[in-house]
């Protein structure tokens, strides 16, 4: 037992007994949002979304590795195969007055909303239900103390001193648990409006001015936090960097080996940005676009590929009305943090404090994921390249020859020199003019990650 060392995929907690690993899990982490476990005994890759489905795993492969002479009566109440429908992990958990009940009702209704996808107003009704279903145990229990108490001649009044309150009142509203989530959960990122352009809407006969809004997560908070998560830091401190000549991932290739950045300094962040617009709703009726929204998320190289298609380690940035971005150019003040952030980590770098120790983290945009329209648009040419003179966003070749030529060599690319050059120019002609050229050469205007990063 000695041997094996348990830890926690969730926080940094480490020990050698499976039965503290155990205790640990349910009194933390059993109700948070994103739970998963993975077990650790003997190298096995098995991982679980649900507690009692890793007890049952570990019951029936690990179970002559985790019995020990001290603790076979609790094994054998706890470590069953499921047949009992009691969850005796309960027995585990210490005296409440160790415990923050605020904090419980706060993983329960994060849970709510953000595992179980309930809309705030039916959390808001949850919680309510909730506090009378416990309020009405916890006076029939009350009761039961009470009588017995009496039995054994002890005053009965010393029960009523007793707080039992179930705290689900500081969770009855979406406010009151914003503001608690806020004050007292490190790891909550807050949202941030961004005012990315105005429009004119007619409300009673009146022209108004509205705002088209865009929502962002500051990025280096974001970040701070991915990074806390201990089995990524793992990977940042320890690069997957092949050595050899073949390419695994993107870390294996020419642009990260010869950067002046990564070469020198392996545990740099290795960002990855992702777009993609996204909407709900009958692709054959009359409401296709309407509410189309656009969304940018980000991960990091460094975390190996096997890992790195994970919702935990993929972080949502910004989003908006796709209309709005495409309107306004909206897009420049959207990710106009994440460029601000991007710029100071891959010049100064930016000091973390990663698990108590200050470290100065540097880094780079290393690629940008897009389907083709969203990389047209993000990259500013022309999103439908059908009648375009040059349809192509890497090399000057024109519609005509791009049945004749497929391959690199043949073909001339695209220079920033060169592309700037009539970007800058489109700016002094009439719409028309402008109209006409934006057809032939496929472009739009400058985009802001090439500008600014």
């Amino acid at each position: 037992m000695s041997e094996t060392c348990f830890n926690c995929n969730l926080c940094a907690y480490t020990t050698n007994s499976f039965f503290s690993f155990r205790k640990h899990f349910v009194r933390h982490h059993k109700n948070d949002p994103n739970f998963y476990v993975a077990c650790c005994i003997d190298a096995c890759a098995y991982t679980s979304r649900n507690w009692s489905t890793y007890r049952v795993h570990v019951h029936r492969k690990h179970r002559n590795l985790l019995v020990e002479p001290s603790s076979v009566a609790a094994v054998s109440g706890i470590e069953g195969d499921g047949g009992s429908n009691s969850d005796d992990d309960s027995a585990d958990v210490p005296n409440s007055n160790v415990h923050d009940p605020l904090r419980f009702n706060s993983l329960f209704t994060l849970s709510l909303a953000a595992k179980h996808n309930l809309s705030q107003s039916a959390v808001d009704n949850v919680v309510s239900s909730t506090d009378v279903l416990l309020e009405n145990h916890l006076e029939f229990f009350k009761q039961q103390v009470k009588l017995k108490l009496t039995e054994i001649n002890v005053d009965p009044g010393v029960i009523d001193e007793i707080n039992m309150s179930t705290f689900m009142s500081a969770f009855a509203s979406h406010p009151k648990r914003t503001a608690y989530y806020r004050q007292n959960i490190v790891t909550y990122v807050e949202p941030k409006e961004v005012i990315i352009g105005h429009k004119f809407i007619s409300q009673s006969g009146c022209i108004k001015q509205s705002v088209r809004l865009g929502y962002i997560i500051p990025f280096e908070k974001s970040l701070r936090n991915l990074l806390s998560m201990p089995e990524v830091w793992h990977y940042v401190q320890n690069s997957h960097q092949g050595d050899n000549e073949y390419m695994h991932d993107i870390c294996d290739g020419s642009f990260i080996r010869t950067n002046s950045m990564f070469s020198v300094n392996s545990t740099a962040l290795q960002v990855i940005l992702n777009c993609d617009d996204m909407e709900i709703v009958n692709p054959l009726g009359s409401h296709v676009k309407k509410h189309k929204i656009t969304l940018f998320y980000y991960s990091l190289g460094n975390i190996p590929p096997e890992y790195r298609s994970r919702t935990d380690v993929i972080q949502l940035l910004a989003f908006a009305k796709t209309c709005d971005l495409r309107n306004c150019n909206g897009e420049h003040k959207l990710l106009a943090d994440f460029c601000q952030t991007m710029n100071k980590m891959s010049s100064v770098g930016i000091d973390m404090d990663i698990f108590g120790d200050v470290h100065k983290m540097k880094g780079n945009l290393v690629i940008v994921c897009a389907d083709t329209l969203a990389a047209n648009w993000l990259g500013k040419f022309k999103e439908g390249v059908a009648f375009a003179l040059r349809n192509c966003r890497h090399c000057e070749i024109e519609n005509c020859h791009t049945a004749a030529k497929f391959v690199e060599r043949d073909v001339a690319l695209r220079q920033l020199d060169s592309h700037n050059l009539p970007v800058y120019g489109l700016q002094c002609l009439k719409i028309s003019t402008l109209d006409a050229l934006l057809i032939q050469l496929c472009l739009q205007h400058d985009h802001i990650l090439c500008v600014a990063i």
